[in-house]
């Protein structure tokens, strides 16, 4: 049987990038949005030659000018797109497309968690649904708005590598690191809502990742 109150404790978890220290950086405006590849197929970002004006600002928010971003409509477009086949997972019931877009070592770690609760991931996947129906109506649809994100110092990205060595016992070299906040809009037939959220946006081997403190937490 489902635990609904674990599921709703996820689903209120998603601010783990607060809590990073001196986390200076690139801020980023929305704005973009549109299709693009599965995360599984991401290629490695492209960087353009860095102009005076922003050597100087990569180097204030403490941002190697290697990572430093300058195309904002496609990183602001890639958050929204993955966000968004996170929460198609919760709609359609399925675990896998819900948890691909976070790392393997995160899945696994909710599917051991689901274990230790007795549930199925099925079942947990089923009361991540359940709370979005029970408070906005069988009939809900959410989707996800970016508002901005930020990209991370050169520091904050090596301590997130260190906490999620200590967290999952397991080393994930961090090509980047951003912070996205987005609205999670919600409609349904008992009402209608949003709510300002955030993620991790982590790009590792080629590869974009969310990822929260869920289990920091824990």
């Amino acid at each position: 049987m489902f635990n609904i109150k674990k599921a709703a404790a996820f689903l209120t978890a998603l601010s783990l990038c607060a809590s990073l220290s001196g986390c200076g950086g690139n801020e980023i405006s929305s704005g973009a949005s549109g299709e693009g590849t599965e995360a599984s197929q991401e290629t490695k970002q492209s960087r353009a030659e860095l102009s005076d004006e922003q050597k100087t600002a990569a180097s204030e928010a403490g941002i190697s000018e290697e990572r430093y971003c300058t195309d904002n409509e496609a990183i602001t477009a890639r958050a929204s797109e993955i966000i968004d086949i996170y929460y198609q997972g919760i709609t359609d019931v399925d675990f896998d497309r819900c948890f691909e877009v976070f790392p393997d070592f995160y899945k696994k770690a909710m599917e051991e968690e689901n274990r230790k609760y007795n549930e199925t991931n099925e079942q947990y996947t089923e009361g991540m649904k359940k709370y979005f129906s029970e408070n906005y109506g069988e009939d809900f649809y959410v989707f996800s708005e970016v508002t901005s994100v930020l990209q991370i110092s050169d520091s904050s990205l090596a301590e997130l590598e260190t906490r999620i060595k200590n967290t999952f016992g397991t080393e994930m070299k961090i090509d980047d690191l951003y912070y996205v906040y987005f609205k999670q809009v919600v409609r349904g037939s008992l009402k209608k809502g949003s709510d300002p959220l955030e993620f991790c946006l982590i790009y590792s081997d080629g590869k974009y990742y969310l990822y929260d403190d869920y289990f920091e937490k824990s």
